[in-house]
């Protein structure tokens, strides 16, 4: 007889797929960002859209894990992304920018679940995070 050890949430939560949003500026990058996290099994992008309110809304409705999201989408798109963040709407958020911009590092700062990479970036390092 075998038996197998008690699966505990933590051990569930790396069982379940990773749901996605991608929310960028526009529909090339948001397929772009498609294509580089689909050949990962585990991760599952479940909307990409350069529609703000579409995406947010999404956030809210199901139970995500991660928004990959371009600040350029909406000039409050941070200020967005930390108060979804704030409502436990998604696990983690990773804000993909052109190029470093201080103002918006240091609007995440007290954030642990949001990260901030730049698009020089390489796609195993955001498929990682």
């Amino acid at each position: 007889m075998v038996f197998s050890p008690a699966l505990t949430s933590s051990s569930l939560d790396r069982l379940r797929p990773i749901g996605v949003l991608v929310l960028m500026a526009n529909l090339l990058d948001c397929e772009a960002i498609s294509g580089l996290l689909a050949p990962h099994k585990r991760i599952n992008v479940v909307k990409a859209t350069n529609d703000v309110e579409q995406g947010f809304a999404c956030c809210l409705q199901r139970n995500l894990s991660v928004l990959v999201i371009d600040p350029k989408v909406e000039c409050d798109a941070v200020s967005r992304t930390a108060e979804i963040i704030a409502a436990h709407a998604i696990r983690h958020a990773i804000i993909l920018d052109d190029r470093v911009r201080d103002g918006v590092v240091s609007s995440i700062l007290g954030f642990r679940r949001i990260s901030y990479l730049t698009r020089g970036t390489t796609g195993r390092l955001l498929a990682d995070t």
